[in-house]
């Protein structure tokens, strides 16, 4: 079991209610932009925990939005995000 941590804003937008009311973790950025995401993405398992954070450096807060337990990690794309 492994546990990774996944941002919830996407800009100004927080998709944290999104990803819990739809059970889905996904990754804000173009495969382009942030290619070393995608790849640990693709080592996420079955069983591992995904917490959901948020932070505000300004602030020096870090809170944990939400907390999930992968029960299938078969990534698919809609929009060309790669969701698990």
């Amino acid at each position: 079991m492994a546990i990774f941590g996944m941002g919830a804003r996407w800009g100004a937008d927080d998709m944290t209610q999104t990803f819990v009311d739809e059970g889905v973790a996904c990754i804000g950025y173009w495969p382009e932009e942030a290619s070393s995401y995608y790849q640990m993405f693709q080592s996420i398992k079955n069983g591992d925990i995904i917490y959901l954070k948020d932070s505000d450096w300004k602030k020096v807060t870090f809170r944990i939005r939400a907390i999930g337990i992968v029960y299938d990690n078969n990534p698919f794309q809609q929009d060309d995000y790669e969701i698990l």
